[in-house]
């Protein structure tokens, strides 16, 4: 059975699979993305955040854990306005492709959006631009007592 952090990531992947605008995309770590693979769609998972219920039953803990999903577009042309206008295309299509189930296939409880950020450069006459688009993923798990650190 795989990590839940790779069946976040997978579920993902495999709701964006869909999308029209972006010919790539990815799981990895592949930025720089090679300009003809322009616009592109990494997905990210990083850091989390556990939160024990305090109340547990028969030494039984639910645990609410919040995972940083961040999904990067990435987009390259001969002039900036063309360059946002695409990514703002693909983030429409994230957003409808992920509203579509938001547990990502039951994996989560919720996927909540929070908010993006914008970078944009000019590398040898060519715009390249990138956004971030984030979201927390919340997930449940049950561990026991015997699990708890101690202290």
């Amino acid at each position: 059975m795989p990590h839940v952090r790779t069946s976040i990531r997978d579920a993902a992947e495999a709701a964006l699979a869909a999308l029209v605008t972006p010919q790539t995309v990815a799981v990895e770590r592949r930025f720089p993305f090679d300009i003809a693979s322009l616009p592109a769609v990494n997905i990210t998972l990083m850091g989390s955040e556990a939160q024990p219920d305090q109340t547990a039953m028969g030494n039984i803990y639910d645990v609410e854990t919040d995972e940083a999903l961040t999904i990067e577009i990435h987009a390259g042309g001969m002039d900036a306005k063309t360059v946002c206008e695409q990514i703002d295309q693909i983030e429409l299509e994230i957003e409808s492709a992920l509203a579509v189930d938001v547990t990502l296939g039951g994996i989560v409880e919720n996927l909540v959006p929070n908010g993006s950020a914008f970078e944009g450069s000019v590398d040898q006459e060519l715009f390249l631009g990138s956004r971030a688009v984030s979201y927390i993923a919340i997930w449940r798990h049950k561990f026991g007592a015997a699990d708890q650190p101690e202290g």
